[in-house]
């Protein structure tokens, strides 16, 4: 008796923890904590249930209802409302009113319509509900040419046009509504099931085993070109699609997640996962442009030694005259650098992304297009903010943020830097203090000195000129400051004892922080300068590489170099 007693309380207290599963939830999205770029479970013990199958998940226009699929156990399509800013217990569907399997639903894009598949004289079909009040009336069967062959899965741009998945031939369909009907339809010659198509039409998901993966099934994005012809499906990669199997992808309303299953449980049943659909901004980049053969680090060069080597001939270092060095940002994905035709021509600034470790072509990169020339890019640390010199007056130096889709508007980076003067080399720290050139033209002499700003409060302070042991009476430029302030690399012309050229060699100085005092400066040796000129010294964001400019001997032409750093270190320890 006792045994019973306790039994039965046990299975009290298991109903009663069931229903607290749910009533106690508020929130979107089941009050889930929202996921980035790597899968996660969706509502694990809720709607992701062990022990069977979940897809086919639809989240409805203004948040507030989801419908599922859950099978073996489960009683096909199933409906979770949010109610007074409560969610409900999950509850079998029904939409047809006689207790029909039902499956895969989902809205029209204004969410008054609801589609969904149910069977008809054994092949599956589509059927309609339509919005009433705050429910759905008794469904009906679809009449449309459509249902002419067994299909399931269909979603919806938001001109109604239909997307779905013919099972005769596993090929995705599209159909046009006209007249109120969905009459004509269109094989887009894709093979796989379950496509889910953007409101706008600018891409559709499916899955498919058809185009090589990770699994039995993958999930592919295929993008609408300008012509209104498909891209090949592109494979969404192996965050999400694993060697387990993954299908029936579908988008959140607002277009931010995306849904799916994967065959991860034993007897290979499934949870339903989501996962940011940034994914697809990247590979929609991928898409839109045109790519080298070159891969990885570095445009995939061979890495240099101790003596300077040309970097990327023919793509980077070419017939131009490169009016910078390469400059790359801190996680290896983009380079950016300025060249010109001749010394008369406009400087334009060009870069380059790796996407999906592939280099696309060369951009030119034009923060203010009308201008005559901008140059001298330089990225920050966080990779937050670009700088470059240039406008249509004079050099000044602005910076750009970067936003969701590239870089912002141009911005002046202070009264108290740019002045009447000619301002441009920017180069910072980590703590964001700035060292720059400052120049002008007096009796068609230009003179220059390398200037510093200390970053306070968000504000630059009043620039310094750095001490004469770095300013020389001659010309000192195109700096390049350590991003602990360690040391400077700069260019220097004039009488400096070891100049290997008649123009300009790169020096180094180490930075004594604790005085802030700095070192003579050293040449960086007869490896680097040469009796041509050396100018624009960067080094890459893993301290690896020297990267710097050289003129061709008959100065026809100037390219970027690229060289160990090792030499910095050998020159430290002679200090």
């Amino acid at each position: 008796m006792k045994n019973l007693l306790f039994c039965l309380i046990l299975c009290l207290f298991a109903l009663l923890c069931k229903g607290q599963q749910i009533k106690d939830i508020y929130g979107d999205y089941l009050g889930q904590s929202t996921p980035g770029d790597i899968p996660v479970i969706f509502a694990p013990g809720i709607i992701s249930i062990n022990g069977r199958y979940e897809y086919g998940l639809s989240v409805s226009p203004d948040g507030n209802e989801i419908f599922y699929t859950a099978d073996s156990p489960g009683e096909g399509l199933s409906v979770i409302k949010k109610i007074n800013g409560k969610w409900s217990e999950s509850q079998t569907a029904n939409l047809r009113g006689d207790n029909s399997w039902e499956f895969e639903a989902f809205y029209s894009v204004d969410g008054q319509k609801l589609f969904f598949t149910s069977n008809m004289n054994n092949d599956s079909k589509f059927w309609l509900a339509n919005k009433e009040g705050s429910n759905w009336g008794k469904a009906v069967y679809l009449g449309s040419p459509v249902n002419n062959d067994p299909v399931m899965w269909c979603t919806f741009t938001s001109d109604k046009t239909m997307y779905y998945g013919n099972n005769s031939n596993f090929k995705i369909y599209r159909a046009k509504l006209a007249d109120g009907k969905y009459s004509a339809k269109e094989n887009l010659e894709f093979k796989g099931t379950h496509p889910s198509v953007a409101a706008d039409e600018s891409f559709f998901l499916f899955n498919s085993n058809s185009y090589g993966g990770y699994g039995k099934n993958d999930i592919f994005v295929v993008f609408k070109r300008k012509d209104n012809t498909w891209s090949d499906p592109i494979n969404l990669g192996n965050k999400i699609n694993t060697s387990f199997g993954e299908t029936c992808a579908s988008l959140s309303p607002d277009g931010k997640y995306i849904f799916f299953s994967r065959y991860d449980e034993p007897e290979g049943k499934c949870n339903i996962y989501w996962v940011s659909s940034s994914v697809i901004d990247s590979l929609s980049l991928y898409h839109s442009h045109q790519f080298t053969d070159l891969y990885g680090d570095y445009l995939g060069q061979t890495p240099p030694g101790d003596i300077p080597v040309v970097f990327a001939p023919g793509v980077i270092s070419g017939e131009r005259l490169e009016h910078s060095s390469a400059v790359f940002s801190s996680d290896g994905t983009e380079v950016y650098w300025a060249s010109r035709k001749d010394q008369t021509d406009k400087i334009t600034m060009w870069n380059m992304k790796r996407i999906n470790n592939r280099w696309t072509q060369p951009q030119a990169f034009e923060p203010f297009p009308d201008s005559s020339g901008c140059y001298d890019p330089f990225i920050a640390n966080d990779n937050k903010r670009l700088y470059f010199a240039g406008d249509g007056k004079s050099s000044d130096i602005y910076f750009v943020d970067r936003e969701k889709n590239g870089w912002g508007k141009p911005q002046n980076i202070s009264t108290l830097i740019n002045n009447d003067n000619g301002q441009c080399q920017a180069t910072l720290t980590r703590d964001g203090t700035l060292y720059y050139i400052d120049y002008k033209t007096v009796n068609d002499k230009w003179t220059c000195d390398i200037m510093q700003s200390k970053l306070v409060n968000d504000t630059y302070t009043k620039p310094v000129s750095l001490p004469s042991v770095i300013n020389s009476s001659y010309e000192d430029w195109t700096p390049f400051i350590a991003p602990d302030d360690s040391y400077i690399i700069f260019g220097a012309t004039g009488d400096r004892k070891t100049n290997y050229s008649s123009y300009c060699d790169l020096y180094i100085s180490f930075h004594n922080l604790k005085n802030n005092t700095w070192s003579e400066p050293v040449s960086m040796g007869p490896s680097i300068n040469t009796m041509s000129q050396e100018t624009y010294p960067v080094i890459s964001p893993d301290g690896k590489y020297l990267f710097f400019t050289r003129w061709t001997d008959d100065k026809t032409n100037m390219d970027v170099y690229w060289v160990s750093t090792k030499i910095i270190e050998r020159l430290k320890k002679e200090q």
